[in-house]
């Protein structure tokens, strides 16, 4: 199933996401910017992903509305991404910290791959964006979030 979204977010605005699939196939995801600059913020485990609590973020522009390969972001997310994540997750993913009452989760071929996305705006213009999501690997040249 493929899944199309745009949306735009002013300077200091956040527009947030959960984007899940089946944890047998997992989700590929693409997040493009059209015009401006966003930071993308993505977490597995907290669904408000920011600066301070966050697993991966990268920043995309395209700031005179010209869009390069640096303006998207793509990765494919499975069931080992989350494993990894659920093994370190009372761990904050910034201050390396143990996060007090925060379990572990079991996850298996029947767990939902999840991923929690925030996406700010950067630029002080309008900053356009779009969101494509299938289930597998969908888009090639993949990568993991980092």
């Amino acid at each position: 199933m493929e899944r199309e979204q745009s949306g735009e977010v002013g300077m200091g605005a956040t527009a947030r996401l959960r984007i899940s699939g089946p944890g047998s196939e997992g989700v590929s995801i693409r997040i493009c910017i059209d015009r401006g600059v966003i930071v993308v913020y993505g977490s597995y485990t907290s669904p408000n992903p920011n600066l301070a609590l966050h697993d991966f973020s990268q920043e995309l522009s395209a700031p005179d509305g010209e869009v390069t390969p640096a303006s998207c972001l793509t990765s494919y997310i499975t069931l080992d991404d989350v494993n990894a994540r659920s093994e370190d997750e009372d761990v904050c993913s910034v201050c390396r910290s143990t996060l007090p009452g925060r379990r572990k989760r079991q996850v298996s071929e029947e767990t939902e791959v999840v991923v929690y996305i925030t996406i700010e705006g950067v630029s002080d213009t309008i900053n356009q964006f779009n969101i494509n999501t299938q289930i597998g690997s969908a888009f090639g040249e993949e990568k993991k979030f980092s």
